[in-house]
């Protein structure tokens, strides 16, 4: 990972108000020094005209600008602009926390207000106001306050579900919020209350998202009125992303990491089906690749849990599995066909996910043929792994393929 660092430089002690004066003795002289070098250049008209425009412009841009951040923030009843405009002004000038202060006032008055005055989408908005809180602190270093900010946008959507029916997108919301509490909670070492956001985000959407699934809801794409507060408020880019998969998969690491591999495959095998579900739905690339992915982990989950001569069946079939759709991804993306050999030309455009999925899918085609005793097609598919992984330069990849060979 790499690593920023900003160098700070330490202003001379001088007294507030001669370093003004300072300032502006510099600026006149800068002026007058341009303004009568200007007076040396001769201006031909179209010059003058194209300077005229670009001017025009500017002043319309940025009353374009002003009038842009005023319709947006008309999404919120009065009772709130205020207090939200101090609070961006004083994020915008780095005065953290007055505009703490003045978000928390905002949420505060919010909770109190009506569904009606907050229509359309309330829940979007209370909790909108609360991840523009906790995303400001999580980016000033305080990530234990922004857990308790997000926790408490959570329990509201929470107690509002159990007292009125809530949207697609305010379920989603709660959703997201609690795939950033659960992947803060293991950040900050909170790991007992990992599980318990990700089993109630994957509660939510067995009940209330899947069985309305009818277009495409695993990435939706929400509506303008209902993302107002992603715009004014200019929320992280993790709450527009709509992934249903998402946290599936994250419970299925948990439980795998943590050796509970029975409740691993069951929670793994429902993200592969929301990945790729069954025809006439369809998914898009970067999904497959991703499904392909976690099929390799099933294979792997497989092999622990049931080291018999069916788990050996059964884990290569679902490696083989990862291994096709990771081909016909790959041969869809570069719109040519043929065998999955090819997938090994270096000029070939993919995606990152699906160059580890067949990575990954070969090589334990390749030890899963060892096991079977059949040395001649595992060394095949190892040092197939060996090279692709080195084409992605995937170290470990390398590193395990080279020693499995070795073994043979």
């Amino acid at each position: 990972m790499l690593r920023s660092y900003l160098r700070q430089c330490r202003q001379p002690l001088v007294p507030r108000h001669a370093r003004l004066q300072s300032f502006r003795r510099t600026i006149i002289s800068n002026a007058n020094h341009a303004s009568s070098e200007l007076r040396e250049i001769p201006i031909r008209n179209e010059y003058r005209t194209l300077f005229t425009v670009l001017v025009a412009f500017g002043v319309a841009s940025l009353g374009y600008g002003i009038y842009e951040m005023y319709r947006r923030m008309t999404i919120w009843p009065s009772a709130l602009r205020q207090d939200l405009r101090d609070a961006l002004r004083r994020k915008s000038k780095n005065d953290f926390e007055a505009s703490e202060a003045f978000f928390r006032r905002a949420l505060a008055n919010a909770r109190s207000l009506s569904t009606s005055e907050l229509s359309p989408q309330p829940y979007l908005k209370t909790t909108g106001i609360a991840i523009a809180l906790g995303s400001m602190l999580e980016s000033t270093g305080h990530s234990d306050k922004a857990y308790d900010v997000y926790a408490g946008a959570l329990s509201h959507i929470q107690e509002a579900g159990e007292k009125t029916s809530l949207s697609n997108e305010e379920h989603l919301r709660g959703i997201k919020l609690a795939c950033k509490l659960a992947e803060m909670s293991n950040a900050l070492g909170r790991n007992n209350e990992e599980e318990k956001w990700l089993t109630w985000a994957i509660q939510v959407i067995l009940k209330s998202m899947l069985p309305n699934k009818s277009a495409a809801v695993h990435h939706t794409d929400v509506s303008q009125n209902v993302r107002g507060d992603d715009h004014t408020l200019s929320l992280p880019t993790w709450v527009s992303n709509t992934d249903l998969a998402a946290p599936f998969e994250a419970l299925g690491s948990l439980y795998a990491r943590t050796n509970r591999n029975e409740y691993a495959l069951p929670v793994l095998l429902q993200a592969t089906s929301i990945l790729i579900p069954p025809s006439p739905q369809t998914s898009s690339s970067a999904d497959r690749c991703r499904g392909a992915q976690i099929m390799s982990t099933i294979s792997e989950i497989i092999m622990r849990v049931k080291p018999t001569e069916e788990g050996l069946y059964q884990a290569e079939a679902w490696s083989r599995k990862a291994l096709d759709i990771a081909e016909g991804t790959r041969d869809k993306m570069q719109k040519k066909g043929g065998k999955w050999h090819a997938l090994l030309d270096k000029s070939a455009h993919t995606d990152e996910t699906c160059e580890v999925a067949l990575a990954v899918s070969l090589f334990n085609i390749g030890i899963l043929r060892e096991m079977a005793g059949d040395k001649n097609e595992a060394k095949k598919y190892l040092i197939l792994s060996s090279k692709q992984s080195k084409k992605i330069r995937l170290d470990e990849g390398v590193v395990a393929a080279e020693d499995a060979l070795q073994k043979l």
